[in-house]
């Protein structure tokens, strides 16, 4: 006997939305916002006929209803940082305008999908058994781990990235004792054309939306950092620019670190120069600091008695620039560094005042 198919056509409607939700990243703001707001009524209707329910269930009926109860969950936040986010790209004002809306739309989104796949599956056991049901639960599998590592992938390096650079970097200051430098390093002034690089990476780029200039996630940083100590400000530079293409740049920069040879940089100005503080703004280079900031130092002398790395970076932390500062500097203190996410760099203002405020006080 043959049972009956527990899908229904709601079901599929609910699934494509989803998934063109997923895709958002890759789609039109408005659309992705029409998508996940259809989304969401629709499963809003769908979950209010599948309930009460009464009496004792199976086992499997249990785990569905309990992963429907924590993907409710899920949707709730979904929609409520959806609704920040949107209001955030549209310049009004949110709950806290310091959050990285953006961050926690993905995670929670990712969170609805590892939720929605436990849903489906155990709605298909209700119908499929053997090899049937186990190619199922392969697939969704696979779909699974796709989505979850692709889809920050795709909205790390696949996101057109904008910002309001004057709001950004603009913010309360941070009184510092001594004599302070920012000294970054950044993509931005480092690439023989700009003009061939859009701000499609987040990893690296962002347009200002007002002058239509590109920033580097670490450059916006320094900017940040300069605004609140009200510090000098000086960019590493390197001779020769890497090229337009990260690929590239990142074969150029393993070269580096697999030679022993830093680069030479152009001249600073700053040779002999004495500071008591230095934040140093970098991004990480497989999984250390890049060799141009070596150059930096090796050249002006500059020998600080306190050193703040601020990090950006894709997924590594600080990895291991601490150790490789201190190898550099060995008479310099080295505050713990704080380390920025690259796509929460816009809204990182405030967390940068915090632990200026902390390390240089």
């Amino acid at each position: 006997m043959t049972r009956k198919f527990p899908f229904k056509s709601s079901d599929w409607v609910l699934l494509a939305l989803f998934v063109l939700s997923l895709c958002g990243i890759l789609l039109p703001r408005l659309m992705h916002i029409a998508a996940g707001a259809a989304f969401l009524a629709i499963a809003l209707v769908h979950t209010r006929t599948k309930l009460p329910v009464r009496g004792r269930l199976p086992l499997m009926r249990q785990a569905g209803l309990a992963a429907a109860a924590i993907l409710a969950l899920l949707l709730a936040g979904v929609l409520v940082t959806g609704v920040c986010l949107t209001l955030q790209a549209y310049g009004l004002r949110t709950p806290a305008p310091n959050a990285d809306w953006r961050f926690w739309h993905i995670v929670l989104s990712l969170g609805t999908f590892c939720a929605l796949f436990i849903h489906v599956l155990t709605q298909a056991s209700r119908c499929m058994e053997g090899w049937r049901l186990y190619g199922a639960a392969g697939g969704a599998f696979v779909a699974l781990i796709t989505a979850l590592f692709g889809i920050p992938y795709a909205d790390r390096w696949l996101r057109h990235v904008e910002i309001d650079a004057a709001a950004a970097i603009a913010g309360p200051a941070v009184p510092a004792r001594g004599r302070t430098l920012v000294v970054y390093f950044s993509r931005s002034g480092n690439t023989a054309d700009l003009s061939k690089v859009d701000a499609v990476s987040g990893a690296s780029f962002m347009k200002d939306r007002k002058s239509g200039r590109l920033l580097g996630n670490a450059e916006l940083l320094a900017l940040m950092a300069q605004s609140a100590t009200g510090a000098e400000l000086a960019q590493v530079r390197v001779s020769v620019p890497y090229p337009p293409e990260y690929t590239d740049t990142v074969r150029i920069a393993a070269r580096e670190l697999r030679d022993g040879r830093p680069p030479e940089i152009l001249e600073s100005g700053l040779t002999g120069a004495r500071y008591d503080n230095v934040i140093l703004v970098f991004p990480l280079w497989w999984g250390t600091v890049p060799r141009a900031v070596e150059s930096f130092f090796e050249k002006t002398g500059i020998k600080p008695a306190r050193l703040l790395p601020v990090v950006t970076h894709g997924s590594g932390g600080a990895g291991e620039s601490v150790k490789a500062l201190a190898k550099l500097l060995p008479d310099a203190h080295i505050s713990r560094p704080l380390t920025v996410y690259s796509s929460s760099v816009p809204h990182a203002r405030e967390e940068l005042r915090q632990h200026l405020a902390r390390e240089l006080n």
